[in-house]
């Protein structure tokens, strides 16, 4: 003999193990205006670690990657630029 909650039983499993795929969207791809907005928050964090006194080859590594955040910039390549940038505020 069969249950009646059984088919609403399986129904509510199908749809506790599809939620999760269907919320998971990917993050959209950073823009210009992304890219430029990470570079003011470093600018920011970087006049405070230098008045904070931080070691000068700390902040010369910081701006290395920023400069590598720079050329990925002018190449549009802005998803690495937005990473280069979270690196370098990471280092300081």
């Amino acid at each position: 003999m069969r249950s009646p909650l059984r088919p609403f039983a399986l129904m509510l499993l199908a749809v506790v193990i599809a939620v999760p795929f269907v919320a998971a969207q990917p993050a959209p791809a950073p823009t210009a205006d992304d890219v430029k907005a990470l570079r003011t928050k470093y600018q920011t964090e970087r006049e405070q670690a230098v008045t904070a006194k931080f070691p000068a080859d700390t902040l010369a590594k910081a701006d290395d990657i920023v400069k590598r955040a720079d050329d990925a910039a002018k190449t549009e390549n802005f998803k690495a630029a937005a990473r280069h940038l979270r690196d370098a505020r990471w280092q300081l």
